[in-house]
């Protein structure tokens, strides 16, 4: 059991809400589990139009107002891990809400997105602290072809990790992270090299997390 509450700004527009999610474990044998997970969530979605700046300033669609919403939505998804692989498949904006911020659009809806994850975890006899996980992410929604992440993890006694990943011809991701006790850190930088690099710096992700109940009944972190 876990929750988010979050607030994403990015230009004129902006989301803050809170996510639940539940999540079920059990076991395939005595090595393998299956996850089935489900998320509700609500947020407060935000356009400032304000500050828009348009080719046509007589565009009937804009009203030049801060608009805002409540958008109801929900994700599910089903894992299956190991001690050395993983793998699972999950379906986000189940709901596909309308956007209610804009009376002349009839279709503002938010499409449902599709993600399917594996990765295995390679263990060295000869040097037994450090691990490799190459991994992927193929993601897709209803109007456009799938995109891929291509990921390669390092660990270091279980409580460090440095990551690098990369979009094609769209992006490259570097990430660190560190484990005290029950809680986690983490850091990952986005260098964008698509054309949208005319207009960004990139993005920056901090990350900072407990396992509650983790010395009661231990099972595998996904941090």
């Amino acid at each position: 059991l876990g929750g988010i509450i979050f607030n994403d700004n990015f230009g004129p527009t902006s989301h803050t809400g809170v996510q639940v999610t539940y999540a079920y474990h059990f076991y395939i044998n005595r090595l393998n589990r299956i996850s089935l997970g489900l998320s509700a969530l609500g947020f407060q979605y935000k356009m400032d139009q304000r500050f828009f700046t348009l080719t046509n300033p007589d565009d009937n669609s804009i009203s030049y107002q801060i608009e805002k919403t409540f958008v109801p939505d929900a994700t599910f998804g089903a894992y299956v891990y190991g001690p050395k692989y993983a793998a699972g498949i999950s379906a986000a904006h189940l709901f596909q809400s309308k956007l209610k911020i804009n009376q002349n659009l009839d279709d503002n809806i938010i499409v449902r997105h599709y993600f399917l994850f594996g990765s295995y975890r390679f263990e060295f006899k000869n040097t037994p602290m450090v691990d490799i996980e190459p991994s992927i992410l193929v993601k897709s929604i209803e109007t456009v072809s799938p995109k891929v992440d291509l990921n390669l993890k390092f660990y270091y006694n279980d409580d460090y990790w440095a990551a690098f990943s990369i979009r094609p011809n769209d992006a490259f991701i570097a990430a660190i992270g560190l484990k005290i006790d029950n809680y986690y850190f983490g850091y990952a930088y986005d260098f964008t090299f698509s054309d949208l690099s005319s207009y960004t710096i990139g993005s920056q992700e901090i990350v900072l997390g407990i396992n509650v109940g983790e010395r009661v009944r231990r099972g595998r972190s996904f941090f």
